[in-house]
């Protein structure tokens, strides 16, 4: 069909698009509409400016007139369906990116949307199904892989024979390992029990590559710290949530005694089922190489956490080691020197700023719908040596032989 409105101006509002002025692109179209309201290109940019600046009920209206008009376009069907979850509508999300998915059947990334889509709702076990999907379609799709790997971590699919991810996973889970009183968990010990690990994946994937090298416990709701860190990051303030946070930690000095930390994690039986993270430190500011922490919310939950680790750890890692009690994050420690005294009868002994709280609103009101709905699932990890946690240890012998740790 005949466009009413020349290119120029077109080519002027994907210009304004790419260099991010959003806001002016809206203004730009509200004339361009009233002369040709059936244009799709329009109806499309002004959702996808509208979608940028998380007016996410905008947005879907205008996706919504740019289907009427157009509507075997497959685009269309994506962003309404992108913009529909982004503002928790998780089921209408789900029937467009279906309709989306009629156009084009084998589009991987669309299979991965309704996966993710399912997963926000808690429906593990059907996201689960679409990952997989998407991985028959093209084999080498990272993204859809790697959701595989990380929803195996907490979802124990009830048909194993599926993919064989799920069948390396369900072989890795059902090892069993003890860690009795008798006996030391020698270095060679960990070497036999990884190479078992390893080899139970070899026989069934040929491809490793997996980006993650953190690997939680979590079993108590999520701690949010993705949310606390943008909040500081937006306006250097330390979030209220972040002064009842204490975390325990050992650094192990080399990568085997991390591995060793990693199963100790797994066994370590808390009266409050704390969450716990071992991990490699890249950031250049901390000076510890590997890391292992316990998630408490007061500083006495934290002593009676500590006495129960260093039990286990002078035992079984090195007796002469030092665990720590640090409040929060490393990061708001160094912008706050005092938020790090850990002792409320200490004189420095830091506490919330209230005047913070206008700012964390702020912060709050423009939260997706979606991430306020999503993060309220409890997501408990399986116990046991699950995939993530196995390719997440090959990713720190990567590291620890990039800085010539030569333990393992």
């Amino acid at each position: 069909t005949m466009t009413l409105i020349d290119q120029q101006k077109i080519n002027e509002l994907v210009t304004l698009y790419k260099n991010g002025s959003f806001k002016e692109v809206l203004k730009k179209s509200v004339s361009l509409l009233e002369k040709d309201p059936n244009n799709y290109f329009i109806n499309n940019i002004c959702g996808m400016a509208n979608f940028s600046l998380s007016n996410y009920q905008k947005s879907s209206n205008f996706f919504t007139k740019a289907i009427e008009i157009n509507p075997n376009n497959f685009e269309a069907h994506n962003n309404l369906a992108t913009s529909l979850n982004y503002d928790g509508k998780f089921e209408d999300s789900i029937k467009s990116y279906k309709k989306a998915l009629k156009i084009k059947p084998e589009s991987t990334e669309i299979l991965n949307n309704i996966g993710n889509t399912l997963k926000d709702l808690g429906r593990f076990g059907e996201a689960l199904d679409y990952y997989i999907k998407s991985t028959k379609v093209n084999s080498k799709f990272k993204i859809a892989k790697s959701n595989i790997i990380k929803t195996l971590a907490f979802h124990k699919p009830k048909e194993i024979n599926i993919n064989p991810y799920v069948q390396a996973n369900s072989k890795l889970q059902n090892l069993k390992i003890t860690l009795n009183d008798e006996e030391k968990l020698t270095d060679n010990k960990i070497k036999e029990i990884f190479n078992q690990w390893i080899k139970i994946i070899e026989d069934q994937i040929e491809d490793f590559e997996y980006n993650y090298s953190h690997i939680f416990r979590l079993q108590t709701k999520d701690l949010n710290c993705e949310r606390h860190h943008k909040v500081f990051n937006s306006f250097k303030i330390i979030p209220k949530n972040c002064f009842s946070c204490f975390k325990v930690q050992a650094n192990p000095k080399r990568v085997i005694d991390l591995i060793k930390l990693y199963l100790i994690f797994d066994k370590l039986d808390l009266q409050n089922n704390n969450n716990r993270k071992t991990f490699c430190e890249i950031r250049p500011y901390v000076d510890a190489t590997y890391v292992g922490n316990i998630y408490c919310y007061t500083l006495e939950e934290a002593n009676d956490v500590k006495k129960k680790l260093e039990k286990l750890y002078f035992k079984f890692i090195d007796e002469k080691a030092k665990i720590w009690i640090k409040r929060g994050c490393s990061e708001f420690s160094i912008a706050y020197p005092d938020y790090k005294v850990t002792d409320s009868r200490e004189k420095n002994f830091m506490k919330y700023n209230k005047t913070w709280k206008e700012k964390e609103k702020i912060f709050d009101s423009k939260i997706s719908q979606r991430d306020k709905l999503s993060k309220r699932l409890s997501k408990k990890h399986i116990l046991g040596v699950n995939l993530h946690d196995v390719l997440s240890i090959k990713n720190w012998l990567f590291y620890a032989k990039k800085i010539n740790d030569q333990s393992y």
